[in-house]
């Protein structure tokens, strides 16, 4: 099965031109992109996309509009398996848009809180250089811990 996605906010322009490219910076970005638009209950729903990238900057009127954060997503769309990660907003126990009822059947890993899974939040609350694994119980990530510098954090209504 094929997919094409056009990209409608521009999270690496040059990807798309003629004779460009996506190396790993732009397919983490552009992952992290299609994975925070994932909708499993299928209903239309209005999210604020931001992070660490012009192309997600936020004014304080879409921040006061959408002040409820649902999540971080991040991985590599673009692997042999591909990787979808997700992290939940702190003190959140599911991702309702994106998994439904459980998080056992999502179709993202979601690893825990962003809190233990990120950086500190960023002055508009989105989460930035996300893990596949959260830190343990003495706040260090484990050995072999990947790191996401492309991670966009979804805000709702």
């Amino acid at each position: 099965m094929v997919y094409e996605f056009d990209g409608g906010i521009g999270i690496h322009k040059k990807w798309g031109d003629s004779g460009g490219s996506c190396d790993n910076a732009c397919k983490a970005w552009v992952s992290a992109c299609v994975l925070s638009r994932i909708n499993h209950l299928g209903i239309p729903t209005p999210i604020s996309m931001r992070g660490n990238k012009s192309e997600l900057s936020s004014d304080s009127a879409e921040r006061a509009a959408y002040a409820t954060r649902e999540g971080a997503y991040y991985g590599n769309i673009f692997a042999n398996p591909p990787l979808y990660y997700a992290c939940l907003s702190p003190d959140q126990t599911s991702i309702q848009r994106v998994c439904g009822s459980s998080l056992d059947d999502c179709v993202v890993t979601a690893v825990g809180s962003c809190r233990d899974a990120c950086d500190k939040p960023q002055g508009d609350g989105s989460y930035s250089n996300c893990r596949d694994q959260p830190r343990n119980a003495s706040g260090k990530f484990p050995s072999g811990t990947s790191t996401y510098n492309g991670s966009i954090t979804i805000f709702l209504q």
